[in-house]
């Protein structure tokens, strides 16, 4: 503990002692006086008592350690991945005596920064984990060459059967001829594009998830002649296929939900679909579960079912009692709705949801997995009003209702994709929304992560949201791993480790093992040009943002403590001696 006086910079490392210390120092002197005096005043008391005191004082701060503040006005330059050495260079014509700093992950830097005020920080940047080592110094950083190959990454890290794996990313600075393929777990070309000579380009790779389980992917590059340059993992885990109970209700049958239930029935979903024929008569077909009509609206009839689709017409023609029910299955139960859109649905006002579109005069819309195939959408754009308010892609949006979420799209007969032949896009639309809206049982815990990527023997945070008072999260081998509760969020939890070993690993909660995590940990030879990219960017936006401040930074002084065991030795031995000489 440091101590610092009213009047003074010096401190005491061992404070908690100085009154004790005081107090027997003073009880020394008394006793030093009392033995010398002689009953008068003379030269020699004079003497060995301040040769006692000096003795005295070299003992107290001898134990105390004493130490004082000085202002550090040093400047250095870290040298991280991918430094430019022109800028090195210019950074040493202006600040000639420079210190230079080689960085390593992880390495205590605390030691060579001790005398350093102000840091450059040059090249790629400082993993995250790092940056609690720079909190008293002023920093700026001047990012490195950026890097070539991919740098943006986007893939579902979990799917399930019957999807479409879709990886998109962006590569910079690709050779002419450069290609691309994604490669499956026994090393077969799933599919495959050849990149142009440009300054960046965008990509999409795709691939059908038919088989449940945890599997690695592979993305491979290679040059125009074929021959591989680099290739990294994609680990996914594919879940079975979810099975949703589905009520659709219109006010005459459309093209729309003639295709819709036939997507719906053909993945295996169980199905019913009630249209209106004339006042009072409806026409009911059941797919993949048994025969039993659905007239009106009650809490307990829509309680059976994930997901309600309804048409704009019946949509807002729901009594008040009908938008009540809908509305507390959609709160209480958790049921997904969907409004099949028309342009009198972003006309109309209704009392249950207000979509918040405008116009925006688009009729054409095209999906980021399919950017040469366009669809007729209705010439309007959402607009996000809360944080209970979220896009599906470009082409659809989803309010959050309690428990519960409703939803509609922008897309004008979603059906003509399947008319042109584009089956796979229409099935990623329908699985995109039907995911987005769809009734979720409730987990007794979620984990989330900030790291994309895990790299073996390099720090993984991870959270875990939960309402148990003290959750306890193990790792796969069978020990507990330590949880901070998170400063402002009452129900999550975070926690770090550190993976020894590449493959998949899992974290579970203890007692729990239904709720658990899959990972995969590889090499941190992988994936570079993506992580230094990230890594560029996650240094700009904490160490350059706002107005750039020289700290203050003080270093903490002190004298060797063999210095005053030397002069108190030196004191007590010219008392010893005195009698002697004088004698």
């Amino acid at each position: 503990m440091l101590w610092r006086t009213m009047n003074s910079a010096i401190q005491f490392i061992n404070e908690k002692w100085l009154w004790l210390s005081l107090l027997v120092m003073f009880v020394l002197v008394l006793l030093f006086i009392w033995k010398e005096w002689t009953g008068r005043f003379n030269r020699i008391f004079f003497i060995n008592s301040i040769v006692a005191l000096i003795g005295l004082v070299a003992l107290l701060f001898m134990f105390l350690n004493p130490t004082w503040a000085k202002e550090v006005q040093g400047k250095a330059v870290l040298l991280t991945e991918g430094f430019r050495q022109t800028r090195l260079d210019s950074l040493k014509n202006q600040e000639q005596f420079i210190k230079e700093i080689d960085y390593v992950p992880g390495k205590n830097l605390k030691e060579a920064l001790a005398s350093v005020n102000e840091l450059f920080i040059l090249g790629h940047g400082v993993a995250a984990y790092d940056y609690w080592q720079l909190d008293d110094i002023s920093v700026d950083y001047l990012e490195g060459q950026f890097p070539s190959g991919i740098v943006k990454l986007n893939y579902p890290k979990e799917s399930s059967v019957g999807t479409e794996l879709i990886v998109q990313g962006m590569y910079n600075e690709p050779n002419s001829g450069t290609k691309l393929l994604l490669q499956g777990t026994a090393g077969e070309s799933l599919d495959s594009t050849v990149l142009k000579s440009d300054s960046r380009q965008g990509f999409t790779l795709k691939a059908k998830l038919k088989t449940e389980g945890k599997f690695v992917y592979q993305l491979v590059e290679t040059d125009s002649v074929g021959s591989p340059i680099h290739k990294d993992p994609l680990p996914v885990v594919v879940a079975g296929k979810e099975v949703l109970r589905v009520l659709i209700v219109n006010q005459f049958p459309s093209f729309e939900t003639k295709y819709l239930k036939n997507y719906l029935s053909e993945a295996g979903h169980e199905l019913v679909v009630r249209s209106k024929i004339t006042s009072g008569k409806y026409k009911f077909e059941y797919f993949n579960t048994k025969r039993e009509p659905i007239y009106g609206f009650t809490e307990k009839s829509l309680a059976s079912f994930d997901v309600l689709i309804l048409d704009t017409e019946t949509f807002l023609a729901l009594t008040r009692s009908a938008e009540r029910i809908v509305a507390n299955s959609m709160s209480q139960e958790g049921l997904g709705v969907f409004v099949q859109p028309n342009n009198g649905l972003f006309k109309a006002r209704n009392t249950l949801v207000d979509f918040n579109a405008s116009p925006d005069g688009k009729e054409k819309l095209s999906l980021p997995g399919w950017p040469k195939n366009t669809i007729e959408k209705h010439p309007y754009r959402f607009h996000i009003a809360s944080l209970n308010e979220s896009l599906i892609g470009d082409y659809a949006k989803r309010i959050v209702m309690g428990k519960g979420v409703i939803g509609t799209s922008l897309i004008k007969n979603s059906y003509e994709l399947v008319l042109r032949g584009k089956n796979d896009m229409y099935k990623e639309i329908w699985s995109s929304i039907l995911n987005g809206i769809s009734k979720k049982t409730e987990p007794a815990a979620i984990f989330d992560v900030s790291d994309e990527i895990v790299f073996v023997n390099r720090p993984f945070e991870f959270g875990v949201r939960t309402k148990k008072d003290r959750p306890q999260v193990q790792h796969s081998s069978g020990y507990a791993i330590p949880l901070i509760k998170h400063i402002n969020l009452d129900d999550k939890w975070q926690g770090t480790l550190y993976p020894q070993q590449k493959g998949w690993d899992s974290l579970n909660l203890q007692l729990d093992t239904t709720i658990a995590m899959n990972y995969f940990v590889m090499d941190t030879s992988k994936w570079n040009a993506l992580a230094s990219a990230n890594s560029i960017a996650e240094n700009k936006r904490f160490f350059n943002q706002g107005e750039k401040k020289t700290l203050k930074k003080e270093i903490y002084l002190s004298v060797s403590r063999l210095w005053y065991l030397l002069v108190f030795i030196c004191c007590m031995g010219y008392l010893w001696l005195t009698p002697k000489l004088w004698d």
